[in-house]
This record gives structure tokens, sequence and C-alpha cells, in this order.
């Protein structure tokens, strides 16, 4: 299921719809842009964040541009209209033709991390994929699909993209951190599709700190890290315990100071 069906709404355009007519093909459609928005005490997280991604993606893709306080106010209208307290926006940009687009926004099922896999840490795999366009946030249901399947089959939380270089970039949903001798690793910018929670855990390093190198790791570097992380809208900052077969230290010390930090961040927030 792409979206929510025990919700009231969804929104097209500037209107809402009732959600038994929503079009099925906005929620499985590659190539669109989009954004998710995470939604907690009926309030959109780094709302602002993510609507200026959404311009940049925009912008990159040369899609007609937008008044981004109209798309502002659509997702407060989608949360009123709803009653939604806690959960997931999707926000999705389809071009209509030369001079407009259209947007689309709905809830979608969430999967946040339990008090277990916080506390202890995640199940990861290796997936050997990478994004055709890295920097621009669209819909790629290929890699997706894939990711999909090994979550569902190997019963993992998420699956870490490996490039043609043998090289761990990101996740298939998420972004991730390395941690190796107080340093904080993470791949370049341009590599990656860069997460608005990466962002904010990246500004928390530089105050706490903490040595940021932007490289991605080999996958042989594996067994020589001190710890690992995910980021994203759902997962928040999730501490990883394995990667395939390589079982990863948890509560480290750096990781604890990021996550505190950060959910410091999000409690000001609501």
């Amino acid at each position: 299921m792409k979206h929510r069906v025990d919700v009231d709404y969804f929104i097209e355009g500037e209107n809402l719809i009732p959600i038994n007519e929503f079009p099925l093909e906005i929620a499985s459609k590659s190539g669109l842009i989009y954004e998710v928005i995470r939604i907690n005490k009926a309030k959109p997280l780094f709302l602002k964040e993510h609507l200026n991604r959404l311009l940049h993606s925009v912008e990159i893709l040369s899609f007609p541009k937008f008044d981004l306080e109209i798309i502002k106010g659509l997702v407060y209208k989608l949360i009123d209209a709803n009653k939604i307290n806690i959960g997931n926006i999707k926000l999705v940009i389809s071009s209509i033709d030369d001079s407009s687009v259209r947007p689309y926004l709905y809830f979608i099922p969430h999967r946040y991390p339990s008090d277990m896999q916080i506390k202890e840490g995640v199940k990861t795999l290796l997936q050997y994929d990478e994004r055709k366009m890295p920097q621009v946030k669209i819909a790629d249901w290929n890699i997706r699909g894939r990711a999909n399947n090994l979550i569902d089959s190997e019963g993992v939380y998420e699956t870490l993209l490996v490039n043609s270089n043998d090289e761990i970039t990101e996740g298939s949903r998420s972004n991730v951190f390395f941690i190796s001798n107080n340093d904080l690793i993470t791949a370049a910018d341009k590599d990656v599709l860069s997460g608005i929670t990466r962002e904010k855990v990246l500004e928390l390093a530089i105050k706490l700190n903490i040595n940021i190198i932007y490289k991605s790791l080999p996958v042989n570097g594996l067994t020589s890290i001190d710890a690992a992380f995910i980021t994203g809208t759902s997962p928040g900052v999730l501490q990883v315990k394995r990667i395939g077969d390589i079982k990863i230290k948890v509560n480290n010390p750096i990781y604890v100071k990021i996550n505190n930090a950060f959910n410091k961040l999000q409690n000001e927030l609501i």
C-alpha cells in the first residue's frame, strides 16, 4: 500500500479530494519529484528545509516554478482536514506542461523504529545499486523495489547502496554515517541525496566539534569502523547493529551525543 486509506482526504492541485478517488499512478510512477515530511503533534517538522530542497530539485530538472507559500498552506490544509497528529505526508510534483505543475499531497504509511530498535540498533544489508541523479529527490521504483524485496525477504530495516567502486554511499531511503576514531564519516554531498535529517546532523556535529570526513566508505572498510547509524525522515537518527554479516557496536559516545542533540532539536520544534 503506497498511501494511507485510513484518512479522509488527499490534495490534488489545491483541492481536497476523498481518499477513495486517489490516483494510484501518482504513488507508483518513477521520475516524479517528491518530499516526505514528518508530522508530529500536528506540526510538519523541518518544513522550510523540505520545501527549499523541493525547489532545488525542480530547478535542476527545469520544471515550471511554483509558489512555495501555497505548498506550505496545502501541507497544513491536509493535516487539518484529516485531523492527523502523527504521520508522514508525501508531496509529489507532477509536470502538466511547459508552464505549469500540479502538486499532490497525501499521507503514506510510516515505519518508525520501535523503542527496542532505537535502543539496540537495526540490521541492514548491502544493495549493489546507485542513483542516476543522486542530488535530485525523484521517485526511482526500480531501486526502491529491489530494496523492498531485500528488506522483506531478509528481515532487515534498511539496505545500504553500494556503487560501482564498491563504496557505500547512502541507504535506499536514508543517509548513512560511520564513526571511526572519533571521526564522523559520510559520503560527499555530490554523491548522495542529502536528506534534511542528514543536514541537521552535520550542523550539529560541527557545533559539537566532531570532525567530519566526507568520503564514501569502501565495503572492505566495514571491519574497521567503530559504529554506524542511518538518518532519515522516519528513522530519525538510528544506530546500526549489523551490516550483512558484520556486527557493529552500538551506543558509541559520538552517536549518543549526536542523537541527543537531534532529539533536543526536534523537541524544540513541537
